[in-house]
């Protein structure tokens, strides 16, 4: 082999390896993030924010994944894409098709995908067996689903102390999803009884664990309940920061309401435009 045909082998080795590694890299993104249940609403434009920060195209990214020889090992993530339209046209066909794979091979997140397109679909039966199956495997974000069954009666025989029972588990193993979804039920009383203390107590617990949801929600707290404009604004920074759509819709009424900003207004309006809230700029300040 000659000395180009040696480095250009090194090349393309180089490259090979710098494509997996951002491919791992995105995967280990998205486990981690669905574990504890942040919402595709938000998660969707935090994977779009990552790929821009990294200067990485989102058609080529997921061609990569497509093309890929070991195409299944990023089949939950690929069924995402297709789902939520990243980097191709948005096909829910493909995106199931891509979840069932990852639900064969029982990764938690293929499991529960699926099973939210069999509800969908209004399978419901098929739907409650997956969440209990991926959730007997120990997935937390399965086990908040067979919450929401329960709670709605889907799949099952409607049971709303079951339902908070499930939430309660999740959230007492630290999971933050499980602290936001718990917070949520007491809030809502779905056993009959709300109990607003306890709910923003774990509020306050999903949004110290990093929750996005959780820290939109609490700002809220702060500022229209406690009036405590200084830690409202800090938390709905903190979900700012990863792109939830909520917060950065929230900061950009503080700005203009609570510290007259209208620059740092505006500039949180276009960032909550860019994820996909579409309002008139006088309303959406005013609202």
């Amino acid at each position: 082999m000659s000395t180009m045909d040696t480095a250009t082998s090194i090349v393309t080795k180089n490259n090979d390896n710098d494509k997996k590694q951002t491919l791992d890299e995105l995967l280990s993104i998205y486990y981690s993030k669905t574990r504890v249940f942040q919402g595709d609403v938000t998660l969707v434009p935090y994977i779009k924010d990552w790929l821009r920060k990294r200067n990485l195209d989102q058609t080529y990214i997921f061609k990569l994944m497509l093309t890929d020889e070991n195409s299944s090992v990023y089949s939950s993530l690929l069924g995402f894409f297709y789902h939520y339209g990243i980097g191709t046209k948005v096909d829910k066909n493909s995106a199931l098709e891509w979840y069932q794979i990852g639900a064969e091979q029982g990764i938690f997140i293929s499991e529960y995908q699926a099973a939210f397109f069999y509800i969908e679909d209004n399978r419901l039966d098929e739907a409650f067996r997956l969440y209990q199956k991926s959730a007997n495997n120990g997935s937390d974000i399965a086990q908040l689903a067979l919450g929401w069954c329960y709670e709605f009666g889907h799949g099952c025989p409607r049971d709303t102390t079951k339902a908070l029972e499930q939430f309660r588990e999740v959230a007492l193993r630290g999971n933050c999803g499980g602290m936001y979804y718990y917070a949520i039920a007491l809030s809502d009383g779905i056993d009959g009884q709300v109990n607003v203390r306890e709910a923003e107590f774990w509020f306050k617990k999903a949004a110290e664990a990093g929750h996005w949801d959780a820290q939109n929600t609490i700002a809220e707290i702060y500022w229209y309940k406690k009036h405590d404009l200084l830690r409202a604004y800090y938390w709905f920074l903190k979900s700012a920061e990863n792109s939830c759509p909520c917060a950065l819709r929230n900061l950009a009424r503080f700005e203009f309401c609570e510290r007259q900003d209208t620059h740092a207004a505006i500039r949180w309006y276009r960032r909550a435009i860019r994820h996909g809230h579409m309002t008139n700029l006088l309303d959406f300040l005013n609202g």
